[in-house]
């Protein structure tokens, strides 16, 4: 049996099916960072039942930028599966190209709880601006929504109707902020916690807010890519799903092609491990 995971900071997603593709079981449980010491990959009982029937490991996530950090999660699997199985530790990006473009080539973008982009050759990944995390980079991202969102509410330079909903949705107490950002494991996924209220709120001053932060993206994550307008470019991620609208006329104001947009990348990546395997046999 073959197992796809795609895992990001927020949810993973689980798809175990035969060698043909025949879906055999599909879960959903808490994201994973390896980069959070104290996190583990959240396995629970159905989870664990289907590892131990594998073969095949093919997990794409979040974080995974080095040896190390493979080695990280490679090693949480060995306890609950045969010892012939193989795993292989992929990054999230590289799932979200293989995803959007199968072995032609790209621009890769991810708008999730954080964000990134990536040149895509069809096979590998030959640029990548470097991701420098929610406090230096993250354009777009469900983390900088969220921290946008908190700054303008705290300043005073969100509108009064629109402050007052957004204090009505969420916990708004300065301690209470304080201390989740700055004193926490996973800041950001706090931050991305109130990205909701912007994908929900349908008024003029929160689109045009986005059109500022997803502008900031495609200037900084696309545009400097060598013939960034040759390429097709594609999106996975739900911040990128839901205003898939404003990215298409940004892309469009910068002489960029038309987009490809994938709310959940996990059944395309069975597409192309299915074909990887068919090509195998």
């Amino acid at each position: 049996m073959l197992a796809i995971i795609d895992a990001g900071s927020t949810k993973i997603d689980w798809l175990f099916t035969d060698r043909k593709g025949m879906e055999k079981g599909r879960h959903r449980s808490m994201g994973y960072n390896p980069h959070l010491s104290n996190s583990n990959i959240d396995l629970d009982d159905a989870i664990i039942a289907d590892l131990s029937d594998v073969d095949a490991i093919h997990y794409y996530g979040t974080g995974i930028n080095s040896q190390v950090f493979k080695d990280v999660v490679r090693k949480q699997f060995k306890p609950y599966i045969p010892e012939s199985a193989s795993v292989e530790v992929m990054s999230d990006i590289l799932g979200t190209c293989r995803a959007l473009f199968g072995m032609n080539p790209g621009i890769g973008c991810i708008l999730g709880t954080g964000s990134n982009s990536c040149v895509y050759n069809g096979r590998d990944i030959v640029d990548m601006i470097p991701n420098l995390g929610y406090l230096l980079a993250d354009e777009a991202s469900g983390s900088c929504i969220g921290r946008t969102l908190l700054s303008k509410f705290f300043n005073r330079s969100m509108p009064q109707e629109i402050a007052l909903e957004f204090k009505n949705t969420y916990n708004l107490e300065k301690e209470l902020v304080l201390k989740s950002m700055y004193k926490t494991d996973a800041p950001s996924k706090y931050l991305a916690s109130f990205a909701p209220f912007a994908a929900e709120n349908k008024s003029s001053w929160i689109q045009s807010m986005m059109k500022e932060l997803l502008k900031e993206f495609v200037a900084q994550r696309i545009l400097p890519y060598d013939g960034a307008e040759n390429y097709r470019i594609g999106f996975t991620g739900s911040i990128s799903f839901i205003f898939r609208d404003l990215i298409e006329e940004i892309l469009k104001e910068n002489g960029l092609q038309k987009g490809i947009y994938i709310k959940r990348p996990i059944d395309r990546l069975l597409m192309y491990h299915t074909q990887q395997n068919d090509k195998k046999d």
